[in-house]
C-alpha cells in the first residue's frame, strides 16, 4: 500500500490525477486466463467532482531509480536467457557485449554492467540501423508503471512478469 499511482479517464481526455494506493484486492478475478486484482486508489482531484461510473486507465509505480544507465528496450538483444548490446566501436566497428540489465519501462532499460555511459549503442531491425547513446548520471529517473485497466484503477504486473 502507499504506492504512486496516475489515473486517467478516456472522458476526460487531457486529464491525469495523481493517487495513492489504498488497497490491493488478495485474490485475482480471472478472465480469459488473464489475472486482475482490483485496487483503490486514493484520487488527489484538487476539488473537482468526477462521476460515479467513469471507466479509465491506471498506472501503479511498481519502482522508482535514478541515475541509471538506459538505452532503448529495442537495442537489447535476448537469446538464451542472456542479454546483450552492439556498441560501435570509435574505429567504426561494432561489437556485441553481454550485459547485464536492470529494471525496464518498456521503452528504456537499465543496463547494470557491460557498457559505459556515452558509448554508442545500435540495433538493426527490418533493415534499418538505428544509433542511440547511451545515457546515465544526470538522466531522468526509469519509472516502471504496471499498465492498469478497469474503472476507474486497475492493476497488472511489471513488464517480463515482476521480476
Amino acid at each position: 500500500m502507499g504506492q504512486e499511482a496516475t489515473v486517467s479517464f478516456s472522458s476526460l481526455a487531457g486529464t491525469v490525477y495523481r493517487g495513492t494506493i489504498q488497497s490491493i484486492a488478495p485474490t485475482a478475478t480471472v478472465v480469459n486466463g488473464v489475472s486482475t486484482y482490483s485496487v483503490v486508489i486514493a484520487l488527489d482531484t484538487k476539488g473537482e467532482e468526477l462521476l460515479g461510473g467513469l471507466s479509465g486507465t491506471a498506472q501503479i509505480l511498481v519502482q522508482r531509480k535514478t541515475d541509471a544507465l538506459l538505452v532503448p528496450t529495442w537495442a537489447v538483444q535476448s537469446s538464451g536467457g542472456r542479454r546483450a548490446v552492439t556498441v560501435r566501436q570509435p574505429d567504426g566497428t561494432t561489437e556485441t557485449r553481454e550485459v547485464q540489465v536492470g529494471i525496464s519501462d518498456g521503452l528504456q532499460t537499465e543496463i547494470v554492467s557491460g557498457v559505459r555511459e556515452g558509448e554508442v549503442v545500435v540495433a538493426t531491425t527490418a533493415g534499418t540501423t538505428r544509433t542511440t547513446a547511451t545515457t546515465g548520471g544526470g538522466s531522468p529517473p526509469v519509472v516502471v508503471p504496471v499498465p492498469g485497466g478497469g474503472p476507474p484503477a486497475g492493476g497488472g504486473r511489471p513488464p517480463g512478469g515482476g521480476g
